[in-house]
């Protein structure tokens, strides 16, 4: 019997997020010749050629030299070792069990030169080290095989000496960066691998490195007794051993794999066909498009019950910064599941996006639709299209931080959201729309509400302390939490930062009360003195690389995950510094975490307070971190500026743009 499927590649199976990494074993398996039978007979067929072909011949299949050492030894012969391997390697017959790793992940990594992944598995996207501009679209594409040590067809290219090797792994290169990222986003399966082969090892070595403990577990498919022990010998971090017995319970284990891929377990989030293939001008995943995580919920019943109403199919959720709108949004959102589609959006500072968000709209309700065919479309027409296709569908849809898109002259919304809003009142359908933003909307229509929210009442202050898991005296807790909503008019941002500050005890929570004090209730209106009172109090006691960490997440212009920011910041953060960073702003509820996602971003007012605390000259450090992440994709750019980008490669463009014009340096430069 083969064993169990661990949970974690079962999660990675279902949600389409498996790399498959396969070695030299699994092409032996189907028939191709390994290296050590390549060398010998090259050995023996070039031995009129090769000094000492007889001599390293006897020493290979003795055992006391390695393939790799011999071609070493033989170097020299390029040409001859080349051929050799081009001879052998090219010629594939179709395998049943790379078919079967190609029903269960559609993305590859491979060591191996050989044809047989792409031609039994029909994957048309071959990548290889040499490619820049195919190494950068790897993260928009949802098939390829990467092929770390080359491709058969250019052998020249291929990776077969040991100064090859030492070549592409001990200097960071393009495929390296990508190796990482995949490593970083993706569970990898590994298979066909040996670790008494010095080669893999050294690949496991480099591998280990690029982890770091960052990411998600990975699993290593073995039959090998000596590989297992290998592995808990050398403690491969993050890498889980599945141990098969017998090489032939690999194809029924697989087989098993297959299942878990064809009846996948999905949140309604996920509900697109498995089969379909994105177009390359569509992005699939924008962190800023997933709900914010809401804990420590309290009060906003009435608000709550309104959402909940069907009498209301258009809802503008309102207020100052800071006062729980797009939290109110997310909350309802996560409380109500009677709809079959709940969509998230987000705005902020977006407006030149709004094509690419109803388009993507019009996709969640309907993915059969191709992006290529609504390229050119106007604002209308997409408008029109989508609520075509929603039909009488019942969804929800929540545009958050619309502000861009409010007339501050008239208070009512213009532009797309103007437009989606008016049909979204006019037409026929079973959804709700929830739009926040800060402006009051002038407007009165039956099935069209405001929700202008106030501060937490003194009761609900209260409620939100002593629900806090606090080891402070509940009659004390009280008494903070009154003094905390006479300070701050019972604001939820600033009363989360108060609260932060009782997780370092009683102490820390009445002098940091104490230290924002100023005698006299702050005026919720004035964002300006309850930022200098609160956020300043919580800036001085922050760490250095807390700081670091805080300014870098001011500067971005959509949401990352934490693995990026890792990235990000790796040459100024080790990664163990990094994580004390990511708990401390945790700890301060500074970071707005992503639901059931890795991705992060600050909330508005703390970016507002980081960003206008400092001049432009002191930004422009960490505004180059984000820069050089994003040169990564810009730097293919330049051969494909006279073409059509994808909507990641585009994003990537922008987002630098966005970063050199935002703090006005007045120097943009794509080199």
């Amino acid at each position: 019997m083969y064993p169990e499927v661990p949970g974690e590649l079962r999660d990675a199976i279902e949600n389409d997020k498996l790399v498959v990494f396969v070695g030299a074993g699994l092409s032996i398996n189907s028939g191709l010749p390994g290296w050590g039978q390549i060398v010998s007979e090259l050995l023996q067929e070039n031995k009129d050629y090769i000094n000492k072909a007889d001599a390293f011949r006897a020493a290979l299949e003795s055992g006391i030299m390695s393939p790799l050492d011999i071609l070493d030894k033989i170097e020299d012969s390029r040409k001859t070792v080349f051929s050799a391997f081009e001879k052998k390697l090219s010629e594939t017959t179709p395998s049943d069990l790379h078919s079967a790793f190609g029903k269960i992940s559609r993305r590859f990594v491979t060591t191996n030169f050989d044809k047989l992944i792409e031609s039994s598995a029909n994957i048309k996207q071959i990548i290889t080290p040499d490619s820049k501009f195919n190494l950068g679209k790897i993260d928009t594409e949802e098939e390829f095989v990467l092929k770390l040590h080359g491709d058969i067809d250019r052998v020249d290219n291929c990776v077969v000496f040991s100064s090859q090797y030492e070549e592409l792994y001990k200097n960071e290169q393009l495929s390296t960066f990508q190796l990482k990222k995949l490593f970083s986003s993706y569970t990898v399966l590994f298979v066909g691998f040996s670790f008494t082969d010095p080669y893999v090892t050294e690949l496991f070595n480099f591998v280990t490195n690029l982890q770091e403990d960052l990411g998600p577990r990975h699993f290593f498919i073995s039959n090998i007794q000596e590989d297992i022990r290998n592995v808990e010998d050398k403690k491969i971090r993050a890498l889980e051993c599945i141990d098969i017995n017998d090489f032939s319970q690999l194809q029924p284990y697989v087989e098993s794999l297959i299942t878990i891929k064809s009846t996948p377990s999905l949140s309604p989030s996920q509900l697109v066909s498995s089969t379909e293939t994105l177009s390359p001008l569509y992005k699939d995943i924008d962190g800023s498009d997933i709900a914010p995580e809401v804990t420590g919920w309290v009060g906003r019943k009435g608000e709550l019950d309104i959402l909940k109403s069907d009498v209301f199919r258009v809802v503008f959720i309102t207020g100052f910064g800071g006062e729980g709108k797009s939290a109110l949004a997310s909350y309802y959102l996560q409380h109500e599941p009677d709809y079959e589609i709940a969509e998230w959006k987000d705005f902020k500072e977006q407006d030149h996006k709004f094509q690419h968000k109803i388009i993507s709209m019009i996709r969640r309700l309907n993915c059969d639709v191709s992006v290529d065919d609504l390229i050119g479309f106007s604002d209308s027409e997409l408008i029109q299209l989508f609520f075509k296709k929603l039909g009488n569908k019942k969804a929800v849809f929540v545009l958050d931080n619309v502000d861009s898109y409010i007339d501050l002259e008239n208070f009512e919304p213009t532009n797309g959201i103007g437009e989606l809003f008016e049909v979204a009142m006019s037409a026929e359908h079973n959804s709700k729309f929830i739009f926040t933003c800060r402006p009051f909307i002038q407007y009165a229509k039956p099935r069209f509400i405001q929700l202008n929210l106030p501060g937490l009442s003194e009761k609900n202050t209260i409620e939100y302390f002593v629900n806090g898991d606090i080891g402070i005296n509940k009659e004390k807790l009280v008494s903070y939490a009154k003094k905390a909503y006479s300070l701050t008019s019972g604001h939820a941002l600033w009363l989360s930062l108060i609260l932060a500050q009782s997780k370092k005890g009683e102490k820390a929570l009445k002098d940091f009360l104490d230290k924002i004090g100023t005698g006299s209730t702050i005026d919720k209106n004035d964002t300006s003195i309850m930022s200098k009172n609160v956020l300043s109090s919580v800036w001085e006691s922050l760490h250095e690389r807390d700081k670091l960490v805080l300014r870098t997440l001011a500067e971005t212009v959509v949401a990352e995950t934490e693995e990026d920011y890792a990235e990000i910041l790796k040459d100024e953060l080790n990664f163990k510094n990094y994580q004390k960073a990511l708990r401390s702003l945790r700890s301060f509820n500074l970071i707005v975490e992503k639901r059931d996602s890795k991705y992060i971003e600050l909330h508005p007012l703390v970016k507002q307070f980081v960003i206008t605390n400092y001049p432009p000259a002191e930004r422009d450090k960490y505004i180059s971190y984000l820069v050089r992440f994003y040169d990564k994709w810009v730097v293919v750019l330049k051969e494909k500026m006279s073409s059509k980008l994808s909507y990641q490669e585009f994003s990537n463009f922008t987002n630098k743009a966005e970063l050199f014009w935002s703090n006005n340096t007045g120097h943009f430069d794509l080199e």
